[in-house]
């Protein structure tokens, strides 16, 4: 009897010396009945961390604090109680509703002849947060270099087409002068001489072929002086196009400049390039204006470009299947209060569902066939880095949409761009 005393005086202080390290340690810490579920005990860490009281903890089960469905949590329990795994990644509710992510150490206990789960909680919220603001900011400096060398290719290959186009229009004024000063019109000359200057002996007298080979002649003179003119308009044509795209060059060498400088910049004056420089004639869009009268705004253009460029494209691709009498794309520039301005870019589209209204600034999120769902999202990151931000609203599909973005206003007082 002295014996089994002795025995069950140490299993006794065994137990409340082990219940006493489990209640002090700084860790959070839950014994928890692998069959049920159920929390059978809690530490003083457990009960700050989670919100409720002991007796609180020790009423509710593990289903109710992590939010995995109850069939992968007696999954987890199992692996756990098997001691297959030891370290689990899920995410606990806390009494007041907030949702936390948590590092669970858990492993298999005896205690009173009973096998329970003893399971340490560490939290790794911020931790997560961290890391996905590292792998955010890995991402955009590979955005950035990528976004450098493609700046680079396309200041090379803008040059290049530059340096065709000067050739293309040597040669168009080659052609042009030639068929300025063409001799076709001596043709008509000759015949209209010849027809004067015959006596009435050689009228008598000529031969027939020879009024069919007059009036062949001007037959013919008719018709080459009408492929002449066709010919010329055309040339005239070809090099106003030419002067078109040499403009849209001049515009885009003029933004592909990879820089972080504030500028003064004109808003009308970089809202009408942005426009020429993606909307031409064959798109068969109206385009209206519609400005106010901004001051010069310091700022970094390239960012702000980037966003124009970016909603004039969307436009116009919501706009393509359109008739093409209902094609209208809208730009407003105008000052707000709290000096703020506003430039909205509106169309008459497809517009855009409800459901993904709220999802249109998602990275990755994209309802276009080859789209990639980057362009929006690049676009409100760089609004918010010019100290703006950038909004969408739609009525739905056919009610086209518009993009506002809404940047502070920073005047550069010298001059009033009307």
């Amino acid at each position: 009897m002295t014996r089994r005393r002795k025995v069950d005086n140490q299993m006794r202080q065994n137990h409340e010396r082990y219940h006493q390290l489990f209640m002090d340690t700084r860790a959070v810490g839950l014994l928890i009945d692998p069959d049920s579920g159920a929390i059978v005990d809690a530490n003083r860490m457990a009960v700050r961390y989670y919100g409720y009281s002991l007796e609180q903890l020790q009423q509710l089960k593990i289903t109710d604090i992590n939010i995995l469905p109850p069939e992968e949590i007696a999954a987890e329990i199992q692996r756990a109680c098997t001691e297959q795994r030891d370290c689990f990644l899920f995410r606990h509710r806390l009494a007041s509703g907030e949702i936390r992510d948590v590092e669970v150490y858990s492993g298999p206990v005896d205690i009173d002849g009973k096998t329970l789960l003893y399971s340490i909680i560490q939290d790794i919220t911020a931790r997560n947060r961290v890391t996905a603001e590292r792998e955010a900011l890995q991402q955009q400096l590979v955005d950035a270099s990528r976004l450098a060398g493609m700046t680079e290719v396309a200041t090379g290959v803008l040059h290049n087409v530059g340096n065709a186009l000067n050739s293309v229009n040597v040669s168009v004024q080659l052609i042009n002068d030639s068929l300025r000063t063409s001799r076709v019109t001596n043709l008509s000359k000759t015949v209209h001489l010849l027809r004067e200057n015959l006596t009435a002996d050689l009228l008598l007298n000529s031969d027939s072929r020879y009024w069919h080979l007059l009036d062949y002649l001007a037959a013919l003179a008719e018709h080459l002086q009408g492929e002449q003119q066709q010919l010329y308009a055309e040339v005239q044509a070809v090099a106003e196009k030419i002067d078109h795209i040499k403009r849209i060059v001049s515009r885009q060498q003029a933004y592909a400049v990879n820089s972080s400088i504030n500028e003064a910049v004109a808003l009308p004056q970089l809202l009408d390039d942005a426009l020429a420089m993606h909307i031409t004639d064959h798109h068969a869009i109206t385009i209206l204006r519609d400005y106010d009268p901004i001051p010069l705004q310091v700022l970094d253009k390239h960012k702000l470009l980037q966003i124009v460029a970016n909603l004039i494209r969307n436009a116009k691709d919501a706009l393509q299947e359109q008739d093409r009498f209902n094609r209208r794309l809208i730009v407003h520039l105008h000052c707000c209060k709290d000096q703020r301005l506003q430039i909205e870019i509106t169309d008459t589209g497809t517009g855009i569902a409800q459901e993904h209204l709220i999802r249109v600034f998602e990275f990755g999120f994209t309802t276009k066939p080859n789209g990639h769902g980057f362009g929006l999202h690049s676009s409100a990151n760089l609004a918010r880095e010019l100290g703006g931000a950038l909004s969408c609203h739609s009525a739905g599909p056919g009610c086209g949409a518009t993009f506002i973005l809404e940047l502070p206003l920073k005047n550069r007082p010298e001059a009033l761009i009307r």
